[in-house]
């Protein structure tokens, strides 16, 4: 579990970091218009600071749970910060980011 929880921690971090390296956040807050998931219309994107802030959070908060720092706290906001930037736009799914 423990090489789980390092391997997990660190994959989280690296995607969140790749992907906004790669320039994801621009569809978040450049986009005319996003699509939602069905009941989850309510959860908007942020402005541009509040989504690089989202997209911070999960990468400080995957490399605390790879070193297993405050894990119960840095795993909820792992899973608040990534759980966050799937539903704010379907568009973005991919079938192995779950």
């Amino acid at each position: 579990l423990v090489f789980f929880r390092i391997f997990a921690g660190l994959l989280l971090s690296v995607e969140l970091l790749f992907s906004l390296s790669l320039g994801d956040l621009r569809e978040y807050t450049h986009g005319g218009y996003h699509f939602h998931y069905q009941w989850f219309e309510w959860v908007k994107p942020f402005g541009e600071t509040g989504m690089r802030a989202v997209y911070v959070a999960g990468i400080v908060a995957g490399v605390f749970v790879a070193l297993g720092l405050f894990y119960r706290m840095m795993g909820a906001l792992l899973f608040f910060s990534y759980t966050c930037l799937l539903l704010m736009e379907a568009t973005q799914y991919v079938n192995h980011l779950y």
